[in-house]
């Protein structure tokens, strides 16, 4: 596989995990539109402890963002 292919495949893994972060943050804010009261003390540890998780999620796929970014950035470099 040719470099320049290679750089391509590199940012279309890059945009797929942007519309993955998208869909994590649509699925976070539909668990926070539920009411929490409603739903009794464990269901909202529960929703709460979810909307953690999702966050945290989020975070590391910043991360994951940041080394395709520069493995794009590299890639291109090299052709």
């Amino acid at each position: 596989m040719s470099t320049p292919e290679l750089a391509r495949q590199a940012s279309q893994l890059r945009a797929d995990l942007h519309a993955f972060d998208r869909r994590i943050q649509q699925l976070s804010e539909e668990f926070g539109r539920i009411d929490r009261h409603s739903h009794g003390d464990s269901a909202e540890a529960a929703l709460l402890e979810i909307l953690d998780l999702l966050a945290d999620a989020r975070l590391d796929l910043r991360s994951v963002d940041r080394h395709l970014e520069t493995t794009v950035r590299h890639a291109e470099s090299l052709h």
